[in-house]
C-alpha cells in the first residue's frame, strides 16, 4: 500500500546509526531513481526496516511512499527480522569486475555517484585495474639491504625516510622544520 511518510512511525530504537552524508546519498539516489524499496512496517504502522528512507522521504516532501504491512509475525519476530535485515547484508561482498562494469557503465551514463552510494574516493578504488601478479616478475631482494634506519632521501619536494613511522625522532627527522 502507499502512505504519506509523515503517518509512518519511527521505532522507539534505531539499530543503526546513518551520518548526514549517508543520508545525503539516499536523498540522491531517491531523487534519481525513485522510491523504490517498500518500507517494512507492523499493523500500527511502525518501521520494522526502511527508517532511513523514510527520514529521506520527508525530507524531500513526497507525498506516498510503498509500504508493506506484515502482520502475522510477533512484536518479537518483527523485531528479530529487523536484526537480521540489518546484519546479513554485512556478510556480503563485492564481485569486483562486476561491480567495476556495472560502475563504469553508470558513469558512461552520467549517472552521478551519490545517487550511487559512492564517493569519488570510493569510485577511483572499484575503477582502478587490478594488479596483474606476474610470479615470474617479483624481484627477489638481496639478503643485505643497502638502507640503513635514519636514511633520509629527498625527491624533490618529498622526503622518503628509512625509520620507524611511530618512532617521534624518525618523525621529526623526515618532516624537519614542517609541521
Amino acid at each position: 500500500e502507499f502512505v504519506a511518510p509523515t503517518h509512518v512511525k519511527l521505532p522507539n530504537r534505531s539499530l543503526r546509526i546513518h551520518s548526514p552524508r549517508q543520508e545525503a546519498m539516499l536523498m540522491a539516489s531517491i531523487s534519481t531513481f525513485g522510491f523504490l524499496t517498500p518500507i517494512v512496517v507492523d499493523d500500527d504502522l511502525t518501521v520494522v526496516t526502511g527508517e532511513l528512507r523514510v527520514q529521506a522521504a520527508r525530507k524531500l516532501q513526497i507525498e506516498q511512499i510503498p509500504v508493506l504491512r506484515v502482520s502475522h509475525l510477533s512484536r518479537i519476530q518483527l523485531e528479530a527480522f529487523r536484526i537480521a535485515d540489518n546484519k546479513i547484508q554485512e556478510h556480503g561482498t563485492w564481485d569486483e569486475p562486476a561491480l567495476r562494469d556495472a560502475l563504469a557503465d553508470a558513469l558512461a551514463h552520467d549517472i552521478d555517484l551519490e545517487a550511487l552510494g559512492f564517493t569519488i574516493a570510493d569510485a577511483d578504488v572499484v575503477l582502478a585495474e587490478p594488479l596483474a601478479a606476474d610470479l615470474d616478475d617479483v624481484v627477489t631482494p638481496p639478503a643485505t639491504s643497502l638502507l640503513r634506519p635514519a636514511d633520509l632521501f629527498i625527491l624533490g619536494p618529498h622526503r622518503v625516510l628509512c625509520g620507524d613511522a611511530f618512532a617521534a625522532t624518525a618523525y621529526a627527522a623526515l618532516m624537519g622544520a614542517t609541521k
